[in-house]
Formats: structure tokens, sequence, C-alpha cells
């Protein structure tokens, strides 16, 4: 997966600064790729004496961000890209899309903050990416003090801390619900037994035969099996994967030998043969308990009842997915309600916020304005409807009529059938990764007037991918 890591430092370069540093790197192994198309530029002009100059004044898409806000550099290095990003005046801008068309425009922030230096790097090689990036930090550190007056650097500190993906809308509604008493949502959470069960539970056979036992409450080995006598090796293989991971158990009945009637229930022989039970008389026939029929049965466990109530099971199958492909816990939680309305699962991964729908059934048309309405409420970036079966086309028909009617680009993403989940997820991850990528870049991008996310899909988006 694509991997963005960045280090900040409250330090202030002036933008009249920048190009002595990106000079100084570019005399060594850093190759500034803006600085080096101004070279080239400026070769091909036969002027390269101009280099000690700001020639080029670029004019971004939409409102321009003058150089002497924002400044810095790329770096390409082997399949790395690195960036070096500067704000001397600790301005903060925010993007403003138009309703069509392409174009952004930017408008200055209420949020004033510190001057800053950001550098990073893009990869997808997540192994070793923290001491790259600090080996890259050190050198622009090296080339800054080496490059400008001491009386410049004297108060520049580089405490370099790390950039965090921001979970602010997570932490929005967790903080509203918390409010409420009870609070109506549920914190992630991983229990091995349960992600184990989960993963049981995924086959829909083990699943059918979980929810006969909790519907019975007990069921005889001989019934069951003489009713499953046509598919009796794939119920025992289910019933079989039930036991090993304690979603059911095996429980003995006693029955009068002479009507068939039953007595009691124990849930082991050596309970029954240890105990006074044994010595009890039968209210049918008179006989001894120890004389009457102890016949074999399985029941659901309280981790099996709990696993099937609700689809349960699906919540935790969804969430261990989503966590194995590096979503934090503290960025997902379970069923907010609101008003009547509950959604089953909410995450954020890197500024995005996801609602999952999950469906132990067919989801219908009735289902369709409820879950718009969730998304809708809570401004999510992507909806997800993951059923065991299908969408209905009923239910189809309803958000393609509202994204019509909205003027949505696309509706909630369908993940029919739970082997689908897994490259779906990953689809979605890789886009949310490459678009973080370019949220970093975005400034740089303005400032130098590339398309830098054309650059990032092209170098990095089809090595994510794969």
């Amino acid at each position: 997966m694509l991997k963005t890591q960045a280090l900040v430092a409250d330090d202030k370069l002036e933008s009249s600064d920048q190009r002595d540093v990106l000079l100084k790197l570019a005399s060594g192994p850093w190759k500034p790729a803006l600085l080096e198309s101004q070279r080239t530029f400026l070769q091909l002009a036969g002027v390269e004496s101009l280099m000690a100059s700001q020639v080029r004044q670029p004019e971004a898409v939409g409102r321009r961000l003058p150089p002497e806000i924002f400044g810095g550099d790329l770096f390409f290095k082997e399949r790395d890209l690195y960036y070096f990003v500067t704000n001397p005046l600790g301005v903060s801008f925010e993007r403003e899309f138009l309703v069509r068309g392409e174009r952004t425009f930017w408008r200055r922030g209420e949020e004033e903050t510190k001057p800053t230096i950001e550098v990073g790097v893009i990869s997808t090689e997540a192994e070793g990416i923290v001491s790259r990036l600090q080996g890259f930090a050190a050198a622009v550190e090296e080339a800054t003090k080496s490059s400008l007056d001491g009386r410049k650097t004297r108060y520049m500190s580089f405490k370099w801390r790390e950039v965090e993906p921001r979970t602010a809308r997570i932490a929005r509604i967790v903080e509203v619900e918390t409010d409420q008493s009870p609070p109506r949502f549920a914190r992630a959470t991983l229990e091995m037994t349960e992600v184990q069960g989960a993963e049981v539970l995924a086959s829909k056979p083990t699943r059918d035969a979980l929810i006969e036992l909790s519907q019975a409450e007990f069921v005889r080995e001989k019934d069951v099996f003489s009713r499953k006598a046509k598919e009796l090796d794939s119920y025992k293989k289910a019933l079989g994967q039930l036991l090993t991971c304690s979603l059911a158990r095996t429980e003995y009945l006693l029955e009068c030998r002479r009507t068939g009637a039953p007595l009691t229930r124990v849930k082991t022989k050596e309970h029954f043969d240890t105990t006074h039970v044994k010595e009890l008389v039968c209210h049918h026939c008179g006989a001894r308990f120890g004389d009457e029929l102890l016949t074999e049965g399985f029941s659901p466990t309280d981790l099996g009842k709990k696993m099937i109530r609700q689809s349960y099971w699906m919540t935790v199958w969804v969430t261990d997915l989503l966590h194995r492909m590096d979503l934090n816990l503290d960025s997902i939680v379970w069923n907010v309600s609101e008003s009547g309305e509950e959604v089953d699962l909410f995450a954020e991964f890197l500024g995005r916020l996801w609602i999952f729908e999950l469906k132990d059934k067919e989801f219908g048309p009735g289902d369709a304005h409820p879950l718009n309405y969730r998304q809708v409420r809570y401004r999510a970036d992507r909806t997800f409807i993951i059923t065991t079966e299908r969408v209905s086309k009923d239910a189809k028909r309803v958000f393609e009529e509202l994204a019509r009617s909205s003027r949505k680009e696309t509706g909630p993403l369908y993940i029919e059938g739970l082997e689908h989940a897994d490259p779906a997820f990953k689809t979605e991850i890789e886009a949310a990764a490459l678009q973080y990528a370019h949220d970093r870049l975005l400034l740089l991008e303005q400032f130098s007037g590339y398309d830098i996310a054309a650059v990032l899909r092209a170098r990095l988006g089809s090595a994510a991918a794969a």
C-alpha cells in the first residue's frame, strides 16, 4: 500500500533563503525536481546565470499562491518521492471547489498557525520508511545550516514531530455520542475468540448451522443427523468448526427409556456420573435416572448466541479485515444510533469518513432511503453496502434516482458476497492513500503549477495497486 510519512518542525525559513537551501541540496545526492526544471529551462535559453534569482512566477489554477507564502520542492529517489514544503508566514489556506468544472480556488483560513517546515516521503515500500525520512530531514537541516548565515539559523531548532493523519470526524462523532446516557455507540474491539468465530461464520453452511442451534437451544445428534442425511458431510464439518471455535458445545439429554420424555440436560457425562443426578427417580416410569437413556446433542454457547445476534459476527469480520489493512481500531466505531437510525460501522482513514451498512440478507429498497439519510447526515465520503446475498434491483434504482437528484457522481459501493470485500477494500484504501499523498502536496502543486496528482498516479499509483 502507498504510504506517506511526514515530519514537521516549527521553524521559519524565509522565502528568500529557500533557493540557497535547495541549491545546496542539489549539490549532493538530493536533486530538487522543480529547481532542476528551471535550470534546464535557463540552460536551453543560454542564461543559466539567472539561477541565482527567482525567474519563474507560477500562476496556479484559481487564485494564485505567492511564492513568499509557500515554497518547497520535490525529490525523486529510487521508487520514493520526497517533498520539502515551507510556510514561512504561518498562513492557513482552505480549498474551495466550483460546483462544476475542475478548478480549485483557495481562500485564507481563519486559523493562524506557526511558521513551519515539512518534509515527507511517499512510497510503496513501508519497510524502512521512517529511517529514510529521517535521513532526508537530516539532509534538509544540514543544507539549511551550511547555506545560510548563522544569525538566521541560530534560533532554528529542527525539532521534528510526526504528522498524524487527522481523525477529527470520528473524534467528533465519539464526542457527541459520549454525551448521551447511555452512550449510543460502541468502541471497536477485536477479541481473538470473536475474530476466529467471525471467520468461521463467514461460511453460510456454518452460519446456518449455528442459527438452527440458536433457534432450537438444543438439538439431539440423532435428530439433526437424520434430517441432514443428504448433506451430512457438510453439516458435520460446519458443526465441527462451531465446536472448535466454542460457538457450540456438546451436551447430553437424559430421556425416559419407556416414554422417550426428556428428563434433564447435563454438560458432561462426568457431571452425570459424579453427582446425585443418577439417584433421582423418573416420574414417568419410576426408574433411576442412572438407568435411563443418555443421548448426545448440541447447543449454542453464550459466545455463539452473541455472534449471531443482530449479525454481530459481520461487524467483527469487517472490522478485522479493515484492521489487517492498516486501519487503526481507534478510528472505527460501531452501532452509532440517532433518532432511531443506526449506522453499523464508521471508519475514518486518512481523513476520509466511511459508512458501512452490513446485511446478512438481501438489501432491499426499504433500506435505501434510511441509509441515504445517514450518509448525508454524517457527510460520509464513501458508503459501503456489504451483504451476504445481494442488493436488490429496486434498491439500486432508488440510489440511482437519489444520485441524479443530488448530482452525485457515485452512489454506494455494493459488495454482494463476502468474497468481494477484500479486493473492494484494497481498491478504496489505495485510492484514499493516493488522495492523502496528493493532499500533502496540494500547496506545492499550486505553487509550482505542475499536475503532481498525475505524477503520483503514474509513478506510484500502479505500483501501489499491484
